[in-house]
């Protein structure tokens, strides 16, 4: 079957059906440069801004990262006086023990036990925490729970159970659990 077969069957066909066969072949042209031209270049288009719209998302949070960089060197520098190397097996352990025990001997405050857990390392610091139980008066109390929190050594108390001795004393007993953050180099 070659053109000059198909010239002949379309020249017999009556007006109605070269009306519809052109119209057919128009419309399966068409479909066919929709399928293979439009639809790939218009998904690579929505692709392609897609992936723009997400770069420019990355970069508008790196330009703010580096509009935000002199800020966090000035932060690190008032935290680098916290930053040591590794000391031994248990020092910093008794460095927060010494430290809260010299607190409580300033206010007054009663340590009946303290009881140090293991360090748990965390992403990039250690944190050691202690349970306490103290006994004092509230006012002493206060004043030696700020004085840990404003610590050099970075100690929090996160924790604090008071109850009353006695119905009639002034005497408070406190169940606290305090940690202390160690930034490793």
């Amino acid at each position: 079957m070659n053109i000059k077969d198909i010239q002949a069957r379309f020249d017999k066909l009556s007006k109605r059906e070269k009306m519809l066969s052109l119209g057919t072949a128009a419309v399966l042209a068409f479909l066919l440069a929709d399928f293979l031209v439009a639809r790939p270049l218009y998904d690579s288009y929505v692709s392609l801004k897609e992936r723009t719209v997400e770069e420019e998302k990355k970069l508008e949070q790196n330009m703010i990262n580096i509009t935000m960089k002199e800020d966090i060197g000035k932060r690190f520098e008032e935290y680098r006086k916290f930053i040591r190397k590794p000391s031994g097996k248990g020092e910093e352990a008794a460095m927060m023990l010494s430290e809260i025990e010299k607190t409580a001997r300033a206010n007054e405050v009663t340590l009946a036990d303290m009881k140090p857990q293991e360090g748990k390392v965390r992403e990039f610091y250690k944190e050691y925490t202690v349970d306490i139980d103290a006994e004092t008066e509230l006012p002493q109390l206060i004043r030696f729970l700020h004085q840990v929190e404003t610590s050099s050594q970075l100690m929090r108390v996160v924790k604090a159970k008071l109850s009353a001795k006695d119905k009639e004393s002034p005497v408070v007993k406190a169940k606290l659990t305090v940690t202390k953050i160690v930034m490793e180099e």
